[in-house]
């Protein structure tokens, strides 16, 4: 330690004085280094909570518009099948579950009075101006001879009919109630309910937008604070220059070359540092999900969630040079169209995604099972011979009784399936031959598999 100079005259820099004055510039650079790192955590943090915020919001929305097209489509089912199952149906979701509502709360929790919850709330009332509608011709088809009574429940019975609807004829109170669900003014209320919620959705993504680029400006801006700090810290800092290196400048050269390689960044260094490292890592990771469900998207069908036709056709040029056996289905939904045009597209996309489940249980996970097109769906099973013709139409025959049978509201359907196989990899006679085979079948009544056979 220095002593002091007893020599009153003697004026001049004294080390002790600037280290001292040193000492208190890095005190105060490295608390500014630690409240840029507050602040990039606190905006991360913000990052996140507006995520999850968006997340919840956006599943609300959805939400609503489906509720209202469930409560649509159970009512419809009533007034055309008569059956009090739907009543029920309907009458649990607008009295138990209330999704509308809970969905509702959960967008007033963040967007009260903003555009996403003024539009949700006028689609919620022009949903429940339809529910008056579809209880009311509910009420009208239980006035008939077509519902008993006593299996009605008291909600439904308890809607007092207008003095000219009640004294109509059971055939004309059907013809009204089918009117009321189904006419022009019903559906231009429907599609009311729809532009609310995509407006409210649209509302959403802009003000999850903005959040983010405020976000990432305040990000970018302390990053760049904090990279100024550190380096007046290190010219002010020669003194402590081989601390500075073990703990700051060599991890900081490291995540550079981290980010030049564009590689995740290790932990180490100092604690503002490590920070650092983990809030660009948890960005690498986000941005390396982001691009799996990008490319995830691009590869399969957004339906049904099978493989998609680029990328089957991907997998048929990938097995052409194999030297396996294998096999090839071509799949039809049996009278599709008349499912689309008797019960909706809402229905028809079901019974797509119902078949595509029941494709997916029934062949093996090493079986590429895909959707084509429309109705169409096309199966690769890699090492198989005609030996195993048995176990194929034994999984077709379980496939068909499953599906025939009217479950939840679903439509009864059956599959018709043409065959082929090949010794050695993928050829595009499989396809004709299938095609062969899937003809057979449908000039045979269709609901089964035919298999092509050279003879």
């Amino acid at each position: 330690m220095f002593k002091r100079s007893k020599d009153p005259s003697i004026r001049g820099f004294r080390v002790r004085s600037f280290n001292r004055a040193l000492m208190i510039l890095s005190c105060i650079l490295i608390i500014c280094v630690f409240l840029s790192t507050l602040i990039i955590r606190s905006q991360y943090k913000r990052i996140i909570d507006s995520m999850t915020d968006y997340a919840e919001c956006n599943k609300a929305i959805r939400d609503i518009k489906d509720t209202s097209s469930y409560l649509t489509n159970q009512a419809r089912l009533f007034v055309i099948n008569h059956d009090v199952k739907y009543i029920n149906n309907y009458l649990t979701e607008i009295n138990y579950f209330k999704k509308r509502e809970v969905a509702l709360n959960i967008v007033e929790m963040s967007h009260k009075f903003d555009s996403p919850d003024v539009n949700l709330r006028a689609a919620v009332s022009k949903s429940s101006l339809l529910e008056t509608r579809e209880i009311y011709a509910m009420r009208l088809v239980c006035d008939t001879n077509k519902v008993n009574p006593l299996d009605v429940p008291e909600q439904i019975l308890s809607v007092t009919l207008s003095e000219n609807d009640i004294n109509l004829s059971d055939e004309e109170k059907l013809k009204l109630a089918v009117s009321l669900i189904f006419d022009e003014d019903y559906e231009d209320f429907s599609r009311s309910i729809s532009q609310y919620t995509s407006v409210s959705l649209n509302e959403l993504v802009y003000s999850y937008l903005d959040e983010q680029s405020y976000s990432d400006t305040r990000i970018n801006r302390q990053f760049i604070l904090l990279f100024s700090f550190l380096l007046l810290l290190l010219v002010f800092s020669i003194v402590l220059y081989l601390m500075v290196i073990i703990f700051i400048l060599s991890p900081l050269y490291n995540h550079i070359g981290n980010i030049e390689n564009n590689q995740k960044m290790n932990m180490q260094g100092a604690y503002e540092l490590k920070y650092i490292a983990k809030a660009y890592n948890n960005l690498y990771e986000r941005n390396a999900v982001t691009a799996s469900v990008l490319k995830h998207k691009a590869e399969h069908d957004p339906l049904t969630g099978l493989i998609n036709r680029e990328a089957f056709n991907q997998i048929k040029e990938e097995l052409s040079i194999s030297e396996k056996p294998l096999a090839y289905l071509i799949i039809d939904v049996d009278f599709f169209k008349s499912i689309n045009d008797e019960y909706g597209h809402l229905i028809g996309d079901d019974v797509l995604r119902n078949v595509s489940t029941h494709l997916q249980e029934q062949f093996r996970s090493s079986d590429y099972v895909a959707r084509i097109g429309g109705d169409e769906f096309a199966v690769i099973m890699p090492d198989v011979t005609e030996a195993s013709i048995s176990n194929i139409r034994s999984k077709v025959k379980v496939l068909n009784n499953i599906l025939k049978e009217e479950k939840d509201g679903m439509p009864p359907v059956s599959l018709s399936i043409g065959a082929a196989f090949s010794e050695q990899g993928f050829n595009e006679d499989l396809e004709k031959n299938a095609d062969i085979a899937l003809y057979k079948v449908k000039q045979n009544g269709r609901g089964n598999i035919a298999f092509f056979n050279k003879k």
